[in-house]
């Protein structure tokens, strides 16, 4: 291929991502209803996801050379991304064998997975398989080594096999924030160890920037589908029945419901215990499957270790625009509608059961509470979302 050819193929690339990023953008406007904020909250889920996939199809993907890089943050953000979650993968191909080698950290869970597919390219993908916290061996000092290949092997494997093209990684601080640390993590392929990466063609580059938009489009799309197929029929200001999860996480429960409510109401929703590795509760937006802020508002709470449990021994959150002191406030930020979205993760006897749920107004909501529950001061609240802020900057910092 000429030189002129070749930059011809390069400006058709650019071209052809810019045209996917418009796509993407009318698929936005063309939800009906939306108001101003709800409009602004998907451009900025645009602009994050476009974060996202360029550095996933452009960033270290070649597989004999792989690192693992971040996924969500606090800004780039899809698919309900978990606030307690650090997420990382890396690139693989099904032909190859790794070493993964690591320290644990502190996460209260931990897990890896082998994907075939793209998540949200059209489906969720599939999971190849699953190495969890119960099954990881670590040594004393929290190091741990996993060989990823089709064969087993001694020790800590996990398995490959037909079209596993990417190795995800979940830390999961679902306790007390502050005081959790994550670990380090590295991988390299076996036998490709020091060779030099090869610098990417013209071809290359031109193919990844183009995959760059069909996926961001594609993206965009499955998740308003996804949205509308399983929060869509979820009751308002009520939590549907626990379900078994397809894809994500093997053995993992959700839930989901809406809320809408006026500036001088309340959500009270009546959890009866669940015995579970962990599990979480949290809120998001109506359309687009993003968190709202997780880092310097009170949106989400993680069992064990963040949400108060009354002396029934049930929990109870609060939905509101307004803090009313209690214990569990979910807050709205403002938002008069919204996603609930709630997670189990190794569940072990009753499976969790449909939560009560009543609306009242703001000012009667220590009635509905427990006796016994605190009441959480403004002043202890700032100091509980500055230690959110901190943690999460340490999460996600250098």
């Amino acid at each position: 291929m000429s030189a002129t050819e070749q930059g011809r193929m390069l400006a058709d690339a650019m071209e052809s991502f810019h045209n996917h990023l418009r796509d993407a953008q009318r698929l936005i406007d063309q939800v009906q209803g939306l108001t101003p904020q709800e409009r602004a909250d998907g451009y900025a889920y645009l602009m994050g996801l476009m974060v996202n996939i360029v550095q996933s199809a452009m960033a270290n993907v070649d597989p004999i050379h792989p690192q693992f890089r971040r996924g969500q943050d606090t800004f780039s953000k899809f698919g309900l991304d978990n606030p307690d979650n650090l997420y990382g993968g890396a690139h693989i191909d099904d032909t190859g064998e790794y070493r993964i080698r690591g320290t644990r950290g502190t996460a209260t869970d931990f897990l890896f997975q082998i994907i075939a597919g793209n998540p949200g390219d059209g489906s969720l993908a599939t999971v190849v398989s699953q190495l969890d916290l119960d099954a990881i061996k670590f040594e004393p000092d929290g190091s741990y080594e996993i060989i990823v290949s089709r064969e087993p092997q001694p020790g800590n494997w996990l398995r490959s096999g037909p079209g596993a093209s990417l190795i995800v990684l979940r830390q999961c601080f679902g306790d007390d924030w502050p005081h959790q640390r994550k670990g380090e993590i590295l991988i390299e392929r076996i036998g490709a160890e020091g060779t030099p990466a090869p610098v990417p063609t013209p071809e290359q580059v031109a193919r990844r920037i183009s995959e760059a938009g069909r996926l961001l489009a594609t993206h965009v799309r499955y998740w308003i589908d996804f949205n509308n197929n399983m929060v869509g029929p979820t009751p308002v200001n009520a939590i549907a029945k626990p379900w078994p999860t397809v894809g994500g996480i093997a053995g993992q429960f959700i839930s989901a419901g809406k809320y809408n409510l006026a500036d001088e109401e309340a959500l009270v929703l009546t959890f009866e215990p669940v015995t579970a590795r962990y599990a979480n509760i949290l809120l998001a937006d109506l359309w687009w499957f993003i968190t709202y802020d997780y880092r310097d508002r009170q949106t989400s709470y993680a069992l064990p270790g963040q949400a108060w449990q009354s002396g029934d021994g049930k929990y109870r959150y609060v939905v509101s625009k307004q803090d009313t002191g209690a214990p569990n406030w979910l807050d709205t930020c403002g938002r008069p509608r919204g996603t609930i979205f709630l997670r189990w993760q190794g569940v072990s006897g009753a499976q969790p059961q449909q939560p009560n749920a009543k609306v009242v107004k703001a000012a009667e909501v220590r009635s509905e509470l427990a006796q016994g529950d605190p009441v959480i001061t403004p002043q202890e609240r700032r100091r509980r979302i500055a230690a959110r802020s901190e943690a999460i900057s340490r999460r996600y910092g250098i």
